[in-house]
Order: structure tokens, then C-alpha cells, then sequence
């Protein structure tokens, strides 16, 4: 049976059971066209791509390896890199979703840096660790951080 006899059986039968059977059986019908018509479209969509694929494999296994080459080099440029700023402006430069997630975990790394400086020479300044409420230490932190970024700048430029 195809779709157009359904709905003509459904409106001569007077029968419930035999109309919710109608009915689903139209769905049904529908439902298979539905899935023909996606998978059609599907097989044509990728088509061409994997054709490209097996003629590109080799240009694109050596553009895949340059990338990873360059994203090393990169990797090795931020390690030397403590500067937040630098680094923020070298994110918003970069156009790859790659080089952008190395240079956020670049910036991470010289903020937890910071903070493990500021919480040190907190400590040091202190002379016992935790001491004073958390207000006066974030105070202090922020006041011993700015004294000591200065010397610690000097001695890695040299």
C-alpha cells in the first residue's frame, strides 16, 4: 500500500481500531521515507569529502605535522614567557584553537606563579603561615607582591 491509499481508507472506515491502525501505519511509512531521504542525503554529503580525503591524505598528513611542529615551538616560546600581559596579547593575535589553548594554559601557569609568589612572600613577611584575618592578608599579599615583583623582574632579566 502506499501513503495516498491510507488516508482514503481512513475515511471510509468507521472502525476506531481499524483507523489507529491506519493512522499508524501512515506514521510508519512516513517515519521510512523520512529515514531514506536523510540517509540519501547523508551519503551524498560525505561523498565528496572522503574523495577529497584519499586525494589530500598526504598533503594533509604534512600539514598536520607542521602544525604539531609549530605548536611545539610554541610550546617551548611560552615556557620562557612570565609576563601576563605578553601573553594576552599574543592570544588575542593567535587564530588557531590550538595555539590559543597553549597560550591560556601558558597564562594559568604565570598566574598560579603569581600567586604562589604573593603567598610565599606573605609567609616570609609574616614570619608564620596563616596569620592575621583573611582581609589583612589579601591586603598584605598584594602589598608584598608589588615589593617583590620589582627585585624579581631585575633578576631575570639578567
Amino acid at each position: 500500500m502506499t501513503c495516498l491509499s491510507h488516508p482514503l481508507q481512513l475515511e471510509v472506515t468507521a472502525d476506531l481500531a481499524e483507523r489507529r491502525r491506519i493512522r499508524s501505519a501512515i506514521r510508519e511509512l512516513q517515519r521510512q521515507e523520512l529515514e531514506r531521504e536523510e540517509e540519501a542525503l547523508a551519503s551524498k554529503r560525505f561523498r565528496a569529502e572522503r574523495q577529497d580525503n584519499k586525494e589530500n591524505w598526504l598533503h594533509s598528513q604534512q600539514r598536520e605535522a607542521e602544525q604539531r611542529a609549530a605548536l611545539a615551538r610554541l610550546a617551548g616560546q611560552l615556557e620562557s614567557m612570565n609576563d601576563v600581559e605578553e601573553l594576552t596579547a599574543l592570544l588575542r593575535s593567535a587564530g588557531e584553537y590550538e595555539e590559543r589553548k597553549l597560550i591560556r594554559a601558558a597564562i594559568r601557569r604565570v598566574r598560579a606563579q603569581e600567586i604562589e609568589a604573593a603567598t610565599l612572600a606573605g609567609r616570609l613577611y609574616s614570619g608564620r603561615p596563616n596569620s592575621g584575618s583573611r582581609e589583612d592578608s589579601k591586603g598584605l599579599a598584594a602589598h608584598r607582591l608589588e615589593q617583590c615583583e620589582v627585585p624579581e623582574r631585575e633578576e631575570q632579566e639578567q
